[in-house]
């Protein structure tokens, strides 16, 4: 694989991200039965409702991330950053799962091969979004085709 696939991503079939996601969901299901009882013995808190998480998509509209996109300047990157809610606010409970996406641009890189990232000067320069547990639907194996993903809307913190 070229380097540039492997720091700035590919694009990849529905066959390809069949065993990725699985992977990652055996992963999940092991973890929740590993530390089940430690989740169990914690205090109610901000790092018991993220371990305890199963979010696992992120949905967002076009239109917020063709804005770090114009034909003229914009962004060269997607940035995505994993996080988590600090507080309780209304509409999100503390230690829920997030992921903020920014438009950004290479701005240095070092002698020792790290990379510097800058983000647009906008005074939104990032887009937020509440998770969801979706329900992964794949096509039949060696098919091509559409990955359907059913996002619980119970589960959505809007």
């Amino acid at each position: 694989m070229p380097d540039t696939e492997k720091e700035y991503g590919r694009a990849i079939s529905a066959d390809d991200t069949r065993p990725i996601i699985e992977c990652r969901r055996n992963f999940a299901i092991t973890q929740s039965v590993i530390h089940e009882g430690i989740y169990n013995r914690l205090p109610d808190s901000p790092f018991k409702t993220y371990c305890k998480s199963d979010f696992n998509c992120f949905v967002f509209k076009k239109d917020l991330i063709t804005r770090f996109f114009p034909e003229v300047g914009g962004a060269e990157y997607l940035m995505v950053i994993l996080g988590a809610h600090d507080k309780e606010d209304g509409v999100f409970t503390a230690g829920t799962p997030t992921v903020i996406v920014a438009g950004c641009n290479l701005t240095a890189t070092k002698e020792n091969g790290e990379k510097d990232y800058e983000t647009l000067n906008d005074p939104f320069p990032a887009n937020e979004h509440p998770p969801g547990t979706g329900i992964i639907n794949f096509p039949p194996a060696g098919s091509g085709g559409k990955i359907l993903l059913t996002v619980k809307k119970e589960e959505l913190h809007l």
